[in-house]
């Protein structure tokens, strides 16, 4: 994944600078595996741009079948 190469040939295409990628590394290593999640902000602005961050995520777990508030409903 660092080296965006031959695995993934639309990398460069998807992130085009590493300072946009390699903080999802952290957030992937700094997860308590024990601690349930917790929405700590979830926003929708335009309709179409969404954020949603979580505390105490695992990591590869999914999220909860709910769909988020819109604050547009």
């Amino acid at each position: 994944m660092i080296t965006r190469g031959e695995g993934a040939p639309y990398a460069r295409a998807a992130v085009p600078s590493p300072e946009h990628f390699f903080p999802l590394f952290i957030a992937m290593g700094s997860g308590d595996p024990e601690t349930e999640p917790q929405v700590v902000n979830r926003h929708y602005d335009l309709g179409t741009l969404s954020y949603l961050f979580l505390s105490g995520v695992k990591v590869a777990r999914a999220l909860p079948d709910r769909k988020p508030n819109d604050r547009f409903d």
